[in-house]
C-alpha cells in the first residue's frame, strides 16, 4: 500500500501543474459562459434606452503554457503545486476504495459460483 501512495504521489508531481493549468482555463471558460437574467423591473428600466454593445473582457489565460508561466511570476514554482496535497489524498482514498470494492465482488461473486454448482449438481 505505502508504495502505490509513493508512486501515485510522484506521478502526481509530475502531472499536477498541468492538471492545475487545465482547471484555471476551465473555470475560465465556465464564467463566460454564464449569463445574468434580468428580472422584469430591470428589463423595464431598459425600456427606451440606447442599446449599448457589450464590453468583453480580456482573458486572463491565453493558455496551458500562459497560466504556467503567469502562476510562475506571481508565486513561483510552489503555486504549480497549491492544491495538490488535497488531490493526494482524494486519489489515495478513491483508489483504497476502489480495491476494497473489487475484494469485496471477488469474493461475491466465488460464493455465487459454488452456489451455482451446487445448484446444478
Amino acid at each position: 500500500m505505502a508504495a502505490g501512495v509513493a508512486k501515485l504521489t510522484r506521478s502526481g508531481q509530475a502531472t499536477y501543474p498541468y492538471i492545475m493549468a487545465k482547471v484555471r482555463l476551465q473555470a475560465r471558460s465556465n464564467n463566460k459562459a454564464k449569463t445574468t437574467q434580468l428580472s422584469d423591473s430591470e428589463k423595464a428600466s431598459l425600456v427606451g434606452t440606447e442599446a449599448k454593445p457589450a464590453v468583453t473582457p480580456k482573458p486572463r489565460y491565453n493558455g496551458a503554457i500562459d497560466v504556467l508561466r503567469k502562476v510562475h511570476k506571481e508565486k513561483g514554482i510552489v503555486g504549480w503545486y497549491q492544491g495538490m496535497g488535497a488531490q493526494i489524498t482524494k486519489a489515495v482514498l478513491s483508489q483504497a476504495l476502489l480495491f476494497m470494492l473489487k475484494d469485496q465482488f471477488e469474493r461475491y461473486a466465488l460464493f455465487i459460483m459454488i452456489l451455482w454448482r451446487r445448484l446444478l449438481s
